[in-house]
């Protein structure tokens, strides 16, 4: 059978239209539930060297009994005294506002292992181990996502009470000049416990500034959280708080808003409630840094503590 050019023009443009509509309906592909992430950045408080994909040793997981646990086989013929996991919680990217968390391992017979907290099953996860070798050394990172692992549920639940300054304070740096991470520090003057936030303006300046990726969008955005409640104080004298939220922070994407309040701060403890919803232009879920300024005449000692969500769940006073 013959055909004439126009028929088979339009089987062609047929067939065209046919294998374009059969691209355009393939599913995107599912993401693996775990595999190495070679393109990761680490955190700039670790400047330890790390080893590649390929000599990392073997660092797996599994959904056991309703918890996400990891092993780690070092590499062979490697002398490892410690080992912890880095973790942080949150889709890769945005490196240097990402939250890392250090949670320590235990060794069992020949591997490393521990259960790692998970509060949303749908949140990608990241982490690494930090191996006590002489020097410490870091592994490649992992990319988990815990529900395709095979986690149904949350392994902790969630707590609105953030932070209180009593443990290692990584997601916590003063906002400087230099590119490097500046610590905090902490001091004895506090709301709860045995340390608080120490903020010192200098004499000569007038403000300091902390910043902290503690609070995660995914997280406000997730409990309904409505607002960010502090506890501030001066040691002396009186200053002024001023307050960001940051999505995308250190990116092209960046936004910053700015809190339309500047509390003053006393020398004696009082709570400053940050509504959400009074943070202009912002997509709440996407927020991944804070940052408070104390602003007033150096020399002058601020103290913050007690760093907490507030939503539908009683507040720790």
């Amino acid at each position: 059978m013959k055909l004439s050019l126009r028929s088979l023009t339009v089987l062609l443009l047929s067939l065209i239209s046919l294998t374009g509509f059969s691209l355009m309906a393939q599913p995107a592909p599912k993401p693996v539930p775990d595999a190495w992430l070679p393109a990761g950045v680490y955190p700039d408080f670790l400047t330890t060297n790390h080893w590649s994909t390929t000599d990392s040793g073997t660092l797996t997981n599994e959904a056991l009994i309703g918890k996400l646990r990891v092993y780690w086989h070092p590499p062979a013929g490697t002398d490892v005294k410690t080992a912890r996991i880095w973790a942080s919680t949150d889709a890769p990217g945005r490196w240097r506002a990402r939250d890392w968390q250090p949670l320590p391992m235990e060794k069992r017979g020949d591997r490393w292992e521990l259960a790692l907290p998970i509060e949303n099953v749908d949140v990608p996860v990241l982490y690494f181990v930090e191996a006590g070798t002489a020097p410490a050394t870091l592994t490649a990172m992992r990319l988990c996502h815990p529900r395709l692992v095979g986690l149904d549920e949350p392994s902790r639940i969630f707590w609105p009470f953030l932070e209180g300054f009593e443990e290692d304070l990584w997601s916590w740096r003063i906002v400087t000049d230099e590119p490097r991470f500046t610590p905090v520090e902490t001091g004895t003057s506090v709301k709860n416990g045995k340390a608080a936030l120490r903020l010192v303006i200098p004499a000569g300046k007038r403000s300091t500034t902390v910043s902290t990726t503690r609070i995660r969008g995914w997280q406000l955005d997730q409990q309904f959280a409505n607002g960010i409640r502090i506890w501030v104080r001066t040691a002396n004298g009186t200053a002024k708080l001023r307050c960001t939220l940051q999505a995308h922070a250190y990116t092209p994407q960046q936004v910053i808003s700015l809190y339309p309040d500047e509390p003053t701060i006393t020398n004696t403890w009082q709570a400053i409630d940050l509504m959400l919803n009074r943070f202009p232009k912002l997509s709440i879920s996407e927020v991944d840094l804070m940052t408070l300024e104390v602003i007033g005449n150096g020399p002058l000692e601020c103290f913050v503590d007690d760093v907490q969500l507030l939503g539908r769940w009683p507040t720790v006073d």
